[in-house]
């Protein structure tokens, strides 16, 4: 008779990359690009280690997301603070990180590069493109596939206090520092007038200068509320998601407002460049719609009116 032979479990094997580093210390709206990248590491490397290096804001803005398990504020101000550049070194040399994914590439990723000489390296391509797509591409050579896009539903905030009931519109404004770069806060106002009457009550945002801004309050009369320096990013988010939708230029603030899910309409002046940092939707939808004129200034009203991508009644 034949002894039965048991068969011998398979041993789980040791992951290949346990202690993963994700840098990405470009601006917040780099930043806020990058959350699916980071969650797509997340999903590949789900049982590993992963700490993500970033600016102060941003480390801010994701400590309740579960995108790292260890998130490291940038703690140097520019290349003139050494003192906080040695800080920042003596962490990454003492890492231990088997992998790094630099998310945004450039002369500050080559310099922690030099710092981090055991790890494999994965970076950004510095070529034409948008970021999001860039990253996309640079996941997939090293092994991950299906990216997904940004799903910001972890952002929680009270927007309790501002009081806003019934529908609103968030208007995200810029400075004045070059006047053909943003649409003028005149024809802001006259666009605010005609979404009072239909009781969308129109809610600013951004960081425009106070003369540009105390001309779109006093064109608009009762109604408007002015919400400037008022928010934190997560209540920007909150704030997107409940909207009935957005304009404004494509600024930092833009991305986290598409990202959210808002319905947005993007203002471009010449000089951007749509192709390569154009705010889009994330996980949560949203269409986002863009106008591009050499000058803004001669942008009209109803023209805008008639691009907006959400409905007015």
């Amino acid at each position: 008779m034949n002894a039965r032979v048991e068969p011998v479990a398979e041993r789980s094997e040791v992951p290949k990359h346990s202690n993963i580093l994700v840098i990405q210390a470009g601006s917040f709206g780099a930043c806020v690009q990058s959350v699916g990248a980071i969650q797509g590491i997340r999903q590949h490397h789900m049982t590993a280690q992963i700490s993500l290096l970033t600016n102060a804001e941003f480390a801010e803005f994701a400590q309740e997301s579960q995108l790292a398990d260890d998130i490291l504020p940038l703690t140097d101000a520019g290349w003139w603070d050494a003192g906080g550049r040695m800080a920042t070194s003596r962490r990454l040399r003492r890492g231990g990180f088997d992998r790094v994914y630099d998310l945004g590439g450039g002369r500050d990723g080559r310099r922690y590069r030099r710092l981090i000489r055991q790890a494999e390296w994965s970076a950004t391509s510095g070529q034409a493109g948008h970021l999001i797509d860039r990253q996309r591409d640079q996941l997939h050579d090293a092994g991950i596939a299906g990216v997904p896009l940004a799903d910001l539903s972890w952002v929680s905030a009270d927007i309790s206090g501002y009081g806003l009931e019934g529908r609103y519109v968030l208007f995200v404004l810029a400075g004045e520092d070059k006047q053909a770069q943003h649409w003028p806060a005149e024809k802001y106002a006259a666009l605010a007038r005609r979404l009072l009457r239909v009781n969308l009550t129109p809610v600013l945002l951004g960081n425009a200068a106070g003369d540009e801004l105390l001309k779109v309050v006093r064109g608009t009369g009762v109604g408007i509320r002015n919400l400037m320096g008022r928010t934190t990013p997560a209540q920007i988010a909150e704030l997107a998601r409940g909207a009935s939708g957005a304009i404004g230029n494509d600024t930092d603030i833009m991305h986290l407002v598409t990202l959210s899910g808002c319905p947005t309409l993007v203002l471009y002046p010449r000089e951007s460049t749509p192709t390569s940092d154009a705010p889009r939707p994330g996980a949560q939808g949203g269409r986002v719609l863009g106008l591009q004129r050499d000058d803004l200034r001669g942008l009209s009203v109803d023209e805008v009116e008639e691009s907006l991508p959400f409905p007015l009644t």
